[in-house]
């Protein structure tokens, strides 16, 4: 199966700010449509969470309603969610981070 979006590495952390112990997570991989993190607790497949994504080079935050679509339960503990609700600011805050992700990964290397 193809992904609707492409997915990027990502300087980028989430937290869950309505866990009673809210801590943060690292971002492994982002995309326009899902996120993959890795968590100290997974949650139920299927089940709704809402994160907050912030990026420390834009400084910009987008806080997102997801659905987990898998979650790995061994070390590294995991989860792919994806986007349920997603507002245009947020939309435009995260096209904008991978568009520089993009540019980065596709900038041509000079030859000294």
């Amino acid at each position: 199966m193809q992904r609707k979006y492409p997915r990027y590495e990502v300087q980028a952390i989430a937290k869950r700010p309505r866990d009673p112990q809210p801590s943060s997570s690292n971002v492994k991989n982002l995309s326009l449509g899902g996120i993959c993190i890795e968590c100290s607790e997974v949650q139920e497949i299927g089940s709704h969470i809402e994160i907050g994504i912030s990026f420390p080079a834009l400084g910009g935050n987008v806080s997102v309603l997801c659905e987990v679509i898998w979650a790995n339960r061994r070390e590294p503990k995991e989860m792919g969610l994806r986007f349920v609700s997603l507002d245009e600011t947020s939309k435009n805050l995260l096209n904008q981070h991978l568009e520089i992700v993009y540019d980065l990964a596709h900038k041509p290397e000079y030859i000294v």
